[in-house]
């Protein structure tokens, strides 16, 4: 699916979110004087996104028709982006960064592998996957972390 088969709203917002992920990362790198201020405000908005991710699960497991296993599944998984992000924010800049990137990287891998509950919104994967992997290398790059 091209980026441009996605509806039009969904792109736009998921685009829009990577804007602070983009420009406290450029600010960490250009102003390394206040860097730790920019570094805290990225993992801040990164928490926050990540937490979000993990919301869209609670939601779908309360309104998609799913078998008990399944739904109680979704449900464990739908907390664990907070929770990964809460004790993200819990630890100095770089190791919570690293985290922030891995809790990213797992709501992603749990996509990939639940796809097919998502299989109404094919546009959903692919847009999902641009964001993510933008917001992962904003995260690295203005926490100093080398991928």
């Amino acid at each position: 699916m091209h980026v441009s088969d996605h509806p039009l709203l969904p792109r736009l917002l998921g685009y829009a979110g990577l804007l602070p992920f983009i420009l406290t990362a450029g600010m960490a790198a250009y102003d390394p004087h206040h860097g730790g201020l920019w570094q805290n405000l990225l993992n801040q908005y990164a928490a926050v996104i990540l937490s979000f991710l993990g919301a869209i699960y609670w939601g779908l497991a309360m309104a998609a028709p799913l078998s008990r296993a399944q739904r109680n599944g979704m449900l464990v998984w739908s907390v664990t982006p907070a929770l990964l992000a809460w004790v993200a924010l819990s630890l100095p800049s770089l190791m919570g960064a690293l985290v922030l990137v891995t809790g990213f990287a797992a709501q992603l891998i749990f996509e990939y592998w639940h796809k097919a509950w998502l299989h109404q919104w094919r546009w959903y994967w692919p847009l999902r996957m641009q964001l993510t992997l933008i917001a992962c290398i904003a995260i690295a790059v203005g926490n100093g972390l080398r991928l």
